[in-house]
């Protein structure tokens, strides 16, 4: 297991984009947060497998890339902290 650090810039506070991350975590066997940051971009915490985050980045690229400018990802070994996916407000 992994955790992935993803900061996501663009247009991406106050158009959805926590809820379709939230959504979309659904699909996929991760745990993990997402929030928006003070400076106007949207940071995600994942952990699980590899593949299975990296499709879930994948398909939330796909899914909101006309808000997107620009995708930034650090990864680590996993705190196993997380239970769920949430969004933290």
């Amino acid at each position: 297991m992994i955790q992935k650090t993803v900061i996501i810039s663009g247009r991406v506070q106050g158009v959805g984009f926590r809820y379709t991350t939230y959504n979309l975590a659904e699909s996929f066997d991760i745990q993990g947060t997402v929030q928006n940051m003070p400076d106007g971009t949207v940071k995600i915490v994942a952990e699980g497998e590899n593949d299975e985050i990296e499709s879930f980045i994948d398909t939330l690229a796909d899914t909101m890339q006309r808000y997107i400018t620009e995708v930034c990802v650090d990864q680590r070994p996993a705190t196993k902290q997380y239970k769920t996916f949430e969004i933290i407000y």
